[in-house]
């Protein structure tokens, strides 16, 4: 049991330390050595539970990602509720997000959850009428905003709630900009 709690905690010093990094520079120049250095852990240590730094991020990136793929089969297959769930989540995991979606994170990661989403989305097109194309084209757009508004929302810290964020990407995808204009 003590030693469950204290492999825990050396994984979580590693991930954080890892991802305060991340924050500030590229994968590629982040060492081993300065992880285990802000840590305060011995390299030994680092390797007992990662190969590598990518391997670190690919520890990180796959625990997150099966955040999304678990709420996925218990949301009505609505484009909405997916991109409420993904904006809770990425809320609720602010720093992990903010080091991986940020400036220097991994994009890869990013089109994995929106290929996660293609298809439960496209589901519940189908079940409004929309044809395979058709869903094709609205998919790519409705993320294309998402992504974009989630991104801006991460990288300008937080400010907004996720309320205020689902507000804004609900409006503009059922509404457009018309919703914004002065009538």
């Amino acid at each position: 049991m003590n030693e469950s709690r204290k492999v825990k905690y050396t994984r979580k010093v590693i991930k954080q330390s890892f991802l305060s990094l991340l924050m500030e520079r590229p994968i590629g120049k982040i060492t081993v050595a300065e992880i285990c250095k802000l840590a305060d852990v011995h390299r030994g240590t680092f390797y007992q539970h990662y190969h590598d730094v990518y391997h670190l991020l690919e520890v990180i990136e796959e625990e997150l990602y099966k955040q999304f793929e678990e709420m996925l089969p218990i949301l009505e297959n609505s484009m909405t509720s997916i991109t409420s769930v993904a904006v809770t989540l990425i809320y609720n995991e602010q720093d992990v997000c903010r080091a991986i979606l940020g400036e220097h994170g991994d994009t890869r990661f990013l089109q994995r959850v929106l290929n996660l989403c293609r298809q439960s989305s496209y589901n519940s097109y189908a079940k409004i009428g929309i044809n395979e194309k058709d869903s094709q084209v609205i998919y790519t757009f409705v993320t294309s905003g998402c992504v974009g508004i989630i991104l801006s929302w991460v990288n300008t810290g937080f400010k907004e709630s996720p309320d205020v964020v689902m507000s804004y990407i609900e409006r503009l995808t059922q509404s457009g900009m018309s919703d914004f204009m002065n009538k």
